[in-house]
């Protein structure tokens, strides 16, 4: 392979989601290990991501989506309701806008794609792996990183094998999420990659969340366990489980643990998410009020982690990997999770994490009272945790299959679309 070889990101978002911040682990570790190979990050919008990436200097080029597909989603397909086909007529609506407006935008994207001249375009994204193929320049290589459940998106998940051939290779976080791609990709070459995390951030040693200066002078009890979730407001993160699952804790009697909703909507995507205001309403409704309190986005996630002594993972829909897990657990915390797909995936219940149901308050409200009744428990898993984290998240070990994967580009037989790896 030559010495050096030029990649650019492809990603729809500009704020800081588990995607995007796989991402910068991603650039941050390839300049590692391949300082002579020039990336560079094509974004869809403004925002935390491209300041990060401008603060490493990582070169940044942000193409704003037209706003009828930045605001572009399915959420509402996900659930039932009345009134559901009165908005299925308005979301087919948007959707011809948004595909009125696509191509457009991808003469955009490959003008900008030809002054870089890329040798391989990674793309992040349902959105952008509709039009990779289409913008990357002659003997550019495309590469689709899967990051979700492709048979969960009833509309562009399921004509994305119709709108858009294969590329060369798919990478996928997860072995769900491999297995799910491969029913609608059967002959491409999938190969499941873990996200990886930096274990030398995220790491139990170093300064935890002083949360009695969040509450304003408003100080936590001696004895209080801190429990937290971790999450974007995205409807199926399990919210409204982890305010179940607390309500039934505080009429349990259990009056001296302290929980913690951290995070924030982050997508422009109409109904897909909470607001801060229908939360407030549920904690007051719950009878939650001094008891559960909203932590806006952080941005230095090692601090929270370290302030908590359980973090807990909710969600209420098959999660494809579960990045809020594998960083509680380099930080040594005694994670609770949703035992569901990806996420089952990484960890062993009992051995360094505890797992529940999806869904499932009674469950949860029974682990956690376990956890914060026995602290010896929440220890001996926290240490278990990080062991894990170590031998599975390093993220140079997400760097060094990558190099792989890009390597093989230079072998054709490798390459090529044919056939399965994984």
């Amino acid at each position: 392979m030559p010495s050096r070889m030029p990649v650019v990101f492809l990603t729809s978002a500009g704020q800081l989601g588990g995607a995007e911040r796989s991402l910068l682990d991603m650039a941050a570790v390839l300049r590692q290990l391949r300082p002579d190979w020039p990336i560079g990050v094509i974004a869809g919008e403004e925002g935390p991501l491209a300041e990060e990436l401008r603060r490493q200097e990582v070169p940044v080029a942000v193409l704003p989506w037209p706003e009828a597909v930045a605001r572009l989603g399915e959420s509402f397909w996900l659930g039932a309701g009345r009134g559901k086909w009165r908005q299925g007529a308005a979301w087919s609506y948007a959707l011809l806008k948004a595909a009125a407006a696509l191509p457009a935008y991808q003469r955009r994207l490959r003008r900008q794609l030809f002054q870089w001249r890329p040798r391989l375009l990674h793309s992040n994204g349902l959105k952008c792996h509709l039009l990779a193929r289409g913008a990357a320049p002659p003997g550019c290589a495309v590469l689709w990183h899967l990051r979700d459940f492709l048979s969960r998106r009833p509309v562009l998940g399921r004509t994305l094998p119709y709108l858009a051939r294969p590329p060369q290779r798919i990478l996928a976080i997860s072995q769900a999420v491999a297995e799910d791609a491969r029913r609608l990709f059967p002959q491409a070459a999938i190969e499941t990659i873990y996200n990886g995390i930096d274990t030398e951030h995220f790491t139990p040693a170093g300064p935890a969340r002083n949360w009695d200066a969040f509450l304003g002078g408003a100080s936590l009890p001696s004895a209080a366990v801190r429990v937290g979730l971790v999450a974007t407001y995205a409807r199926w993160k399990g919210q409204e489980v982890f305010l179940e699952a607390a309500a039934r804790l505080l009429a349990a009697g259990v009056h001296h643990a302290r929980f913690f909703l951290i995070g924030g909507p982050i997508y422009r995507t109409a109904g897909s998410q909470f607001s801060v205001e229908e939360l407030r309403q549920r904690i007051e409704a719950l009878g939650l009020t001094g008891y559960c309190h909203l932590v806006p986005f952080q941005l230095d996630l090692p601090p929270v982690y370290r302030g908590l002594d359980i973090v807990v993972h909710a969600s209420t829909q098959p999660e494809p990997f579960g990045r809020t897990i594998a960083e509680a657990m380099a930080c040594g915390r005694a994670v609770i999770a949703s035992r569901t797909a990806g996420a089952a995936e990484l960890m062993a219940d009992g051995v360094d994490a505890l797992s529940v149901p999806p869904g499932d308050a009674g469950s949860l409200a029974a682990a956690l009272y376990r956890l914060i009744q026995d602290g010896e428990l929440r220890q001996r898993l926290g240490q278990a945790a990080r062991q894990t984290a170590l031998q599975r998240f390093d993220r140079r070990l997400l760097g060094q299959r990558l190099v792989q994967v890009y390597e093989a580009f230079s072998r054709p037989e490798d390459a090529s679309p044919e056939g399965t790896a994984g």
